[in-house]
């Protein structure tokens, strides 16, 4: 508690500045101000309270020497939060200035921790940004999804793979955008990942129904449960494997390509060495009939390879 009550008249501004210096030092929960000083009155240094940061909220209790309705009428539109007329019961002032003290410190309390809360909330939304930031940089799409299958969130390589949605993600479940039996084994996938986080899953391979163009997009996606502690959040790690699926089928398409390209001469030779070795164009000398068996036995085991 401060208690403000200025005498002598040489010494009045000096300790009027040290008045509002002292408050801003040690920050009292209550003053109690005389109106009536050497020089100045007491109303003008409520104003002065209130009109610095470091004492604006700080409690005032006014002390009077008179119960004039306009003296505290003027006190009140000063800024003083109570009016007493001196010298009041001493039960009274301790009671009044416990009331003033509590509330002022429980205010004060209350904004640090509404201030705490806001630098907290601050602090969330810069790592939610970053977060987001960050996954917007990974060229993998990124779904959040809920127990039900729901997207709660994206990325920017998740919003270009399901680009005919669009704005619509977050309205839609990743289930809707396959076909029915792809959206069967989805909805087995997700309840898995529920039921059993801890268990690794594999890939699956699957096409995303471009309902607009009725086109399709080969994907592979894989569903993880988030650890929390909440609501029930999984993630879902997706990739296009449109140019795989390509490199698989020009592979396949040359594999093919080159077994009919082999297996046509060689299916000639091998009957050719068949019908020399069963002596059909005459006799054959023993080097002769060994090089030629030699032969038909390793056109034999490159048949086999080709067929491998």
């Amino acid at each position: 508690v401060m208690r403000n009550a200025f005498g002598g008249t040489n010494e009045t501004i000096q300790q009027y500045d040290q008045a509002l210096n002292r408050a801003k030092e040690i920050q009292p929960t209550v003053i109690l101000q005389d109106l009536v000083m050497p020089q100045t009155d007491g109303l003008t240094l409520v104003r002065d309270y209130r009109a610095d940061p470091a004492t604006a909220t700080t409690p005032i209790i006014v002390l009077s020497t008179k119960e004039e309705p306009k003296i505290k009428s003027a006190a009140f539109a000063a800024g003083a939060n109570d009016y007493l007329v001196k010298l009041p019961d001493a039960l009274e002032l301790i009671a009044r200035i416990k009331y003033h003290s509590c509330s002022y410190l429980a205010l004060r309390q209350r904004d640090q921790a509404t201030q705490a809360l806001q630098v907290s909330q601050a602090r969330l939304l810069e790592t939610d940004q970053e977060l987001q930031l960050l996954l917007d940089t990974v060229p993998t799409g990124i779904l959040k999804l809920d127990a039900t299958g729901k997207i709660l969130q994206y990325n920017n390589a998740a919003q270009k793979l399901l680009g005919d949605f669009g704005l619509e993600l977050l309205q839609n479940s990743f289930g809707d955008m396959l076909n029915t039996e792809a959206r069967l084994e989805f909805e087995l996938k997700l309840a898995a990942a529920i039921e059993q986080p801890l268990q690794s899953q594999s890939y699956t391979e699957t096409d995303l129904v471009k309902k607009q163009q009725q086109l399709t997009t080969p994907i592979e996606y894989l569903i993880t449960r988030l650890p929390s502690t909440d609501a029930v959040e999984l993630t879902l790690v997706m990739r296009d494997i449109t140019e795989r699926k390509a490199v698989d089928r020009a592979k396949s398409e040359f594999f093919a390509t080159m077994s009919h390209e082999l297996r046509t001469p060689l299916t000639s030779i091998r009957g050719s060495l068949s019908m020399i070795l069963s002596g059909k164009f005459g006799e054959l000398n023993e080097k002769t009939q060994r090089m030629l068996e030699l032969a038909n036995r390793n056109s034999d085991h490159l048949g086999r390879l080709i067929n491998d």
